[in-house]
């Protein structure tokens, strides 16, 4: 009944533009109730919060790199427009007249405030529909099919799709246990092409996808649609397409136990033996290293390096999308403190550059690098990753996704242009 409802979009369509005019409308409103002798000093403060509100938008997002996005359009128009009606606000409220009409300053207020709101959470994604705010994931429960079908065992280019096999893959959630590491986690997503859901489906490669954080696996469902482009992929393929696993790297959407074995929790086990132990015990997968890759978002992607070059003999390929130059949890102190035991070596041990060297020589592995062309500091990282995974031996590549920066728009170019470059090394064509 609610199922609508629930996928109502926060970040994107007609709901932000909603807020922008209700809010517009609040600070007009507040504006006609100053008393006219005041109405000029009224004016005055409203321009200047909504310069403030564009310069904090720059500042957090494109400079601080505070949220994990360039401020856009939107999300800037809602923190200036917020930050407008604050300023207005804060001289009308010491006007006994206007104090008054307390009930429509009331209303105002909580305008403006779920506009500035709105506007953080359109960068950071993480209420991107209404279900979200209630815990409804867009994401259902997942039917796997029988893992004791009788598969096709060469290779999937020798495959042959039946007439049978449906248009579209399935996706859907599914808890992943952390029975090694006893990690605690979110459930994961799981996207399975049209190929692996017919009665004698192939073995295929499989891709391990990170989201970011603040983040929950579904965001590379309702942000990045996935799905979407991996069937519009498999759709000129023979229904062929690699088997996504998104899995929890977090725990909740705030934390980042960065890819290790800490005190934070044992994400590097859970992703490297209970999530690989899980896949192959239920899923028709390829179980040669090479068919094998890990990629990831902004902290998923520096998960994807720190992984990918640490367990070489698991993953065969990287796809790191807007990764960090190193785990952090606040400063190097702070971060050294919480997960390293006060070790600066461990720490340095862990950055991906370190990681990187240490495996080197690299003789097989397929390294991919996407950045968003506006992000600066992001493009020195990839720059700077790419240039030592080189170095020490592996094949890479890099993608720049035009007219965007450090936000999600940049992940869907990377998938759409990164897919076929990893299928091509696994054959899939």
């Amino acid at each position: 009944m609610f199922e609508a409802v629930w996928r109502i979009r926060l970040v994107d369509g007609p709901v932000p533009a909603i807020i922008s005019a209700l809010a517009l409308i609040a600070v007009l409103g507040l504006v006609a109730r100053t008393p006219r002798g005041r109405r000029k000093i009224t004016l005055v403060a409203g321009v200047a919060g909504a310069v403030a509100g564009s310069i904090l938008g720059w500042l957090l997002w494109n400079q601080l790199n505070t949220f994990t996005g360039t401020s856009g359009l939107s999300d800037r128009l809602l923190l200036a427009i917020s930050l407008a009606g604050l300023g207005v606000l804060a001289v009308i409220v010491s006007d006994s007249r206007v104090r008054r009409r307390w009930i429509g300053v009331v209303v105002a207020t909580s305008v403006l405030l779920v506009a500035g709101v709105a506007g953080v959470n359109i960068q950071t994604n993480q209420f991107p529909a209404v279900g979200s705010l209630v815990g409804k994931t867009v994401v259902a429960d997942l039917s796997l099919p029988p893992l004791l079908t009788p598969t096709f065992r060469g290779d999937p280019s020798e495959w042959h799709q039946p007439r049978s096999m449906p248009l579209h893959g399935r996706v859907g959630s599914i808890r992943i246990p952390s029975v090694v590491s006893g990690f605690s986690v979110r459930d994961a997503v799981i996207y399975l092409p049209p190929a692996a859901l017919v009665a004698h489906p192939p073995r295929l490669p499989v891709l391990v996808m990170l989201s970011g954080q603040p983040g929950i696996p579904t965001n590379m469902v309702s942000t990045v649609d996935m799905p979407t482009i991996l069937d519009r992929f498999a759709r000129t393929h023979r229904g062929l397409a690699p088997i996504v696993v998104i899995p929890d790297q977090l725990g909740m959407a705030y934390a980042n136990p960065m890819c290790v074995d800490s005190p934070l929790g044992n994400s590097a086990t859970y992703l490297s033996v209970d999530v690989p132990n899980w896949i192959r015990a239920h899923l028709n997968v390829m179980n040669n290293r090479t068919k094998w890759a890990i990629g990831g978002y902004s902290q998923g992607g520096t998960c994807s390096i720190q992984l990918g070059s640490r367990f070489p003999g698991l993953f065969g390929s990287i796809f790191d999308v807007s990764g960090e130059i190193a785990p952090h949890r606040g400063s190097a102190e702070a971060t050294i403190a919480a997960a390293f035991g006060g070790s600066a070596d461990a720490y340095e041990a862990a950055k991906p550059r370190s990681l990187i060297a240490a495996g080197a020589p690299f003789a097989d592995t397929l390294a991919i690098f996407a950045v968003g062309a506006t992000n600066s500091k992001y493009r020195r990282t990839a720059a700077t990753l790419e240039s030592a995974a080189r170095v020490a031996g592996m094949r890479t590549v890099t993608i720049v996704a035009p007219h965007s920066g450090h936000e999600w728009p940049t992940v869907g170019y990377a998938v759409e242009h990164g897919l076929p470059v990893l299928c091509r090394n696994w054959g899939l064509e």
